[in-house]
């Protein structure tokens, strides 16, 4: 039996004092694996890394055995406290997925600034979510509108919870209200089962291992002193998860919404193994209690709140490692 699912987890508030320095040791239990803002990702063994992306560019987040989750990133600036972001968000899913029973496929879409969610590829044609309560229910495929304006997708071996929120502090007034994209993804079975290891920017971190690994993140701080400015703090995210994902970030992209392949696919593979962690470059740690616990546990989303954590350590002067 798989463990039991932790709750929703909402954005992230900022505390009212700057962050403390991170534990000694690693939590027991692997935390909750996000993409946070620009998007910042956090992996299914608690790893983190941020990936910017290019504007309006498509990478696949989740490739599995019959499922294929892929994103498109788009470009803003908004403010934090003093300092002026280039950042990008997460603004647009997309999933494919194979009904086990008829080999049929389906596609879903949400759109965070064009509702309402999609469902396409049924057999009456294509099915909007309007209204809350709202669902598609087909073979191993449930696809419901939930009361807040979220949307879960289940596959079986995957389920995704998927919100619109609105982006913060945008400076170009035309732009404000835009939203960006929630994104919670957890493996409700042994994602190694299939015998095929799923992959993707996220989907690589349900490897079966008990090995969290960081990558490259973007320090609000950190960035504004690469720039040699004295005075105007602007800054641009740049880092695309390096030393956490095998080969690069544009190795990730795909051509069109529901693409299924690219160069680490497995939507149509019939076997393929876990990524050789060894080979990364990142920083890693074993998780406690990890090693026997199910490899599946763990969550992956999209959130645009988390970088005013680091607004938090800049206005108080201090440094997150």
């Amino acid at each position: 039996m798989p463990p039991s699912e932790p709750p929703y987890k909402p954005p992230y508030k900022p505390p009212s004092e700057p962050p403390s320095e991170p534990p000694s040791e690693p939590p027991s239990e692997p935390p909750n694996t996000e993409v946070l803002g620009d998007p910042h990702l956090a992996f299914a063994h608690g790893g983190k890394a941020d990936f910017h992306g290019e504007d309006g560019a498509l990478y696949c987040l989740i490739s599995a055995k019959n499922t294929t989750l892929n994103a498109r990133t788009r470009f803003y600036t908004f403010a934090v406290w003093d300092v002026t972001v280039h950042g990008s968000f997460i603004t647009d899913l997309y999933w494919v997925v194979r009904l086990n029973s008829t080999g049929t496929l389906v596609r879903v879409e949400l759109a965070a600034n064009d509702p309402p969610a999609v469902v396409h590829g049924l057999p009456g044609g294509a099915r909007p979510l309007v209204s809350a309560g709202d669902a598609v229910s087909i073979e191993n495929l449930r696809v419901v509108l939930n009361k807040d304006t979220s949307i879960t997708v289940q596959t079986g071996d995957w389920k995704f919870d998927a919100r619109p929120i609105k982006i913060k502090s945008l400076v170009s007034k035309a732009e404000r209200g835009q939203k960006q994209l929630d994104l919670h993804v957890m493996a409700t079975r042994d994602p190694l089962a299939h015998g095929v290891a799923p992959h993707g920017l996220i989907g690589q971190s349900f490897d079966g291992d008990d090995l969290a690994v960081e990558g490259a993140q973007d320090h609000l701080r950190d960035l504004w002193r690469a720039t040699g400015e004295t005075g105007r703090k602007e800054v641009s995210t740049s880092a695309n998860a390096e030393g956490a994902i095998e080969g690069v970030g544009s190795d990730y992209k795909v051509p069109d919404p529901y693409q299924t392949h690219f160069k680490f696919s497995r939507f149509d593979a019939a076997s393929a193994t876990p990524r050789d962690v060894a080979k990364l470059s990142g920083l890693k740690r074993r998780v406690p209690g990890l090693a026997n616990a199910k490899s599946h546990w763990g969550i992956a989303g999209a959130s645009g709140d988390d970088v005013l954590e680091d607004s938090q350590t800049w206005r108080s002067g201090s440094r997150r490692k």
